[in-house]
């Protein structure tokens, strides 16, 4: 197994962004997923979790 991934660092401002992102119903669907998928990784979980939770592929969301 590979060595977790360490948390992603944002900001105030670009975490604010990403919320409002991932909740959003105007964004494309892609759009709402690579949020969830970031504000997910600045919690410091894993790879793993994020893809099956988001439903995109392990690949997916180290990219």
């Amino acid at each position: 197994m590979s060595n977790p991934a360490p948390a992603l660092t944002l900001t105030d401002a670009q975490h604010q962004v990403l919320e409002a992102l991932s909740k959003s119903r105007l964004a494309s669907h892609r759009e709402v997923q690579r949020a969830q998928v970031l504000l997910m990784a600045a919690e410091g979980l894993a790879n793993e979790w994020i893809s099956r939770v988001v439903g995109v592929s392990p690949a997916t969301v180290r990219a």
